[in-house]
């Protein structure tokens, strides 16, 4: 789990690799275009929101994109440049409301 400051240089690097808007790194990593700008602005995120995040950007990671000094391991999967990034399935509660799965 990476702190807030992490996550959020993460999303900055992504965001600077891809040129795109820190809102639109949250759209795709999260499905909240909100949630990168709340921590650029010193606020906080939910907790699931964060772990989304993090997982959708080790996994999404372009393959020309430097990975941040201050950001522990590295991607789990390099994307080639110019490619369409895997958006994040949407999730479900399930009756017992503790429960989350992908859709």
């Amino acid at each position: 789990m990476l702190t807030p400051g992490q996550l959020l240089s993460l999303g900055k690097a992504y965001a600077r690799a891809e040129r795109i808007a820190l809102s639109s790194v949250g759209q795709l990593a999260a499905g909240n275009d909100k949630s990168f700008l709340r921590l650029s602005r010193g606020g906080t995120i939910h907790l699931r929101t964060a772990v989304r995040a993090e997982a959708w950007l080790r996994s999404n990671w372009p393959s020309t994109a430097i990975w941040p000094e201050d950001v522990p391991g590295g991607p789990t999967h390099l994307v080639p440049a110019g490619s369409r990034p895997v958006i994040m399935p949407a999730f479900v509660r399930h009756r017992n409301k503790r429960l989350l799965t992908a859709i």
